[in-house]
């Protein structure tokens, strides 16, 4: 558990209400699976939307000002990020 995780949960004396806490005691295998997925998912997308994306211009940028850095091999640290994280979020390459 990282050091947020811990500071949060001292923090809130009950996470869950007690509404929450009886429905999910009553349920089944299926509904407690379901529960989780929409849990994860949630802090998942909340987390997703706290870190905003890269600019992948700026990271190039950053690496043409590198001493020793030419052309040729800014290209090719370009391509292999572009392969591993490739991908664009509005206009923008998510990294």
């Amino acid at each position: 558990m990282s050091n947020f995780a811990k500071r949060f949960a001292q923090n809130q004396k009950n996470i869950l209400r007690r509404e929450q806490y009886l429905r999910v005691k009553k349920m089944d295998r299926q509904q407690m699976e379901e529960f989780c997925r929409n849990l994860y998912m949630s802090g998942y997308e909340d987390g997703r939307e706290s870190v905003p994306g890269i600019d992948i211009k700026q990271i190039e940028e950053a690496i043409a000002g590198t001493k020793g850095i030419g052309e040729s091999r800014l290209r090719s640290v370009m391509q292999n990020i572009e392969e591993k994280f490739g991908g664009t979020e509005n206009g923008r390459k998510s990294i």
